[in-house]
């Protein structure tokens, strides 16, 4: 009896052994928007970071499987590394914005909005609002932003 339970144990655990070396899937080779591209005293640059500013710079998606990633690279690597750099120094230095600094800066871009909007027939809000649509954004993101920009200014 005991031979009988240590062969079923035994071909028990060689199937659970056969089941876990399956083939593993294959996984495409797609890089981290957490890899470092840039680093420097204060700071670094990933690579969602300058992803990001490419299509906000309206570049579209980069990818650097395409042979004018390295060019754009080299075309927003200076801004963004100035931008990061404007960012520590605020941080540094305590520079904050107010709920009432967003407020106001959101203000001013929906009056620019809707003067450009002027002759259209429609409203400052309405305005905004397509404004917001064809840039694909919401007007939280757009606060978002505003936070993140409004120091380094």
């Amino acid at each position: 009896m005991n031979r009988a339970w240590f062969i079923c144990v035994l071909v028990s655990v060689l199937l659970v052994v056969v089941a876990g070396c399956s083939a593993a899937e294959p996984v495409a080779n797609i890089e981290s928007p957490s890899k470092k591209v840039a680093v420097f005293e204060g700071g670094e640059v990933t690579l969602g970071e300058v992803q990001q500013f490419a299509q906000q710079s309206g570049l579209g998606e980069l990818s650097p499987e395409s042979p004018q990633y390295e060019a754009l690279i080299a075309q927003i690597m200076p801004q963004l590394v100035e931008i990061e750099i404007a960012k520590a120094y605020a941080e540094e230095q305590g520079i904050t914005v107010s709920e009432q600094d967003v407020n106001q800066e959101v203000e001013t871009l929906k009056d620019q909005v809707a003067q450009q909007a002027q002759g259209q027939d429609i409203g400052r809000e309405e305005a905004f609002d397509q404004a917001l649509q064809q840039a694909g954004i919401t007007e939280e993101q757009l606060r978002q932003q505003i936070r993140e920009q409004l120091p380094i200014q």
